[in-house]
């Protein structure tokens, strides 16, 4: 979204998961929601609204490596620590070597090298 000049995250189903898991956006999907709930409202409009707000407000509160572009690098190192590699979808690289499901992503320490 960000490449066509929107400023918002895209809001698809893997950002609307890592934050629904994560109780970030509690008001519009609950934490405890099961995968079929997620999979059935993460194109809604509130979720919509939530995620985006959501990453808005974390962008304009972390200290970004980058601080021209908070949210971009808000967005890719959610995405990128998220995905398990898969050469057949194309995912070759992950942030990570050992894999942490998402509710775990507060163990995970980046190499400082």
């Amino acid at each position: 979204m960000m490449d066509i000049g929107f400023n918002c995250v895209k809001p698809d189903i893997w950002m609307v998961r890592l934050m629904c898991l994560l109780g970030w956006i509690e008001d519009a999907l609950p934490a405890a929601s099961p995968d079929a709930a997620i999979e059935k409202n993460y194109q809604k409009r509130p979720i919509a609204i939530a995620v985006i707000t959501r990453a808005r407000q974390i962008a304009k509160e972390m200290r970004a490596w980058h601080p021209e572009a908070p949210l971009r690098e808000y967005d890719f190192v959610m995405v990128s620590y998220g995905q398990k590699p898969k050469i057949e979808y194309g995912i070759v690289r992950s942030l990570h070597k050992d894999w942490l499901p998402v509710q775990r992503i507060m163990e995970w320490h980046p190499s400082s090298g």
